[in-house]
């Protein structure tokens, strides 16, 4: 099991099995942890 954590992600530490699952758990935690836009124009 792979633990998953990205400092300034809003995705929370999650534990994944090795591999793709790891690959895919720190590719969403490092996407989240972009900065987010109001939206409001």
């Amino acid at each position: 099991m792979c633990r998953v954590h990205v400092d300034g992600s809003r995705e929370p530490a999650r534990t994944y099995c090795e591999g793709w699952c790891a690959a895919y758990g720190l590719a969403l935690a490092e996407l989240r942890a972009l900065p987010v836009e109001d939206g409001d124009d």
